[in-house]
Order: C-alpha cells, then structure tokens, then sequence
C-alpha cells in the first residue's frame, strides 16, 4: 500500500512501502508568496498529479532545471505530474484576470484526470498554450 503525504506551502510527497516503511522520493518547491497544494491523486501507474494555488512566480522544479510558472493575477491555479520516480513530467498554470481557488483533481474510470475549481471572469483552459476560454457565469 502507498501514502502519499502534503504539507502546507511546499509539497512533500513521500510512497511508503507499507511493510517497511520506506521513503521512495521527495519533491518540493515554493515562491516567495503564497502557494498552497489542496489536492493530489496517484495513477495506475504510479504518477503524482498535484493541484493547488500559487501567487507572484513559482519554480515547480527545484532539484533540476528550473520549471518557473508566473501568475496572470495576484493567484493563478497549477497542475503537476510527476512519474513514479518523483520526476516533474510538465507544470501548467490556468489563470485569468479574475480570481481562481477552490482547485481540485480526481481520476474517472478510465484515468483520465478531472479538474474542478472556482474562477471569475473569463479563464483559458487551455493547457498548452493555446486558447479555450470559458467566461463566469455569475
């Protein structure tokens, strides 16, 4: 059995072997402003996607090259996938003029992650840097 752990403003992610209680791997990162992981899931095959909120500019890859997302606004929202060896795989910010939080992920049946949160004004949800807005709707 694995656990996955996450402490408050940097992200620590540990897999312990339930028998022997064994530290498989660690990753962190944080700005010099707010950021805050508020959900995390774990695939079938062993990948860490991490969600949460971040201010001003983040480094999501402190222990190799550098991976620098920047806030549109004074909070952006973030999505991380890391392999089962704690590599970061790619970083991705959604954000938009208006105010984003509340950000949480969840596998479906076929493991396909799903991505719920709050946002004003209009937000590009495009994730590879493309345009698909989506505009509030109260």
């Amino acid at each position: 059995m694995r656990t996955i752990l996450l402490l408050s403003s940097c992200l620590l992610i540990h897999s312990l072997i339930a028998q022997n209680k064994q530290l498989e791997w660690v990753n962190t990162f944080g700005g010099n402003q707010f950021d805050r992981t508020s959900s995390l899931v774990v695939d079938a095959l062993g990948n860490v996607y991490c969600a949460g909120i971040f201010s001003d500019s983040v480094d999501f890859n402190t222990s190799g090259t550098p991976v620098v997302l920047k806030a549109n606004n004074s909070q952006d929202l973030f999505l991380l996938k890391h392999d089962q060896n704690g590599n970061l795989l790619w970083a991705k910010s959604i954000g938009s003029k208006g105010v984003e939080k509340n950000i949480h992920i969840s596998l479906d049946g076929l493991g396909n992650l799903v991505v719920v949160g709050v946002f004003s004004d209009t937000i590009n949800l495009d994730l590879n840097g493309g345009a698909q807005h989506l505009i509030a709707s109260g």
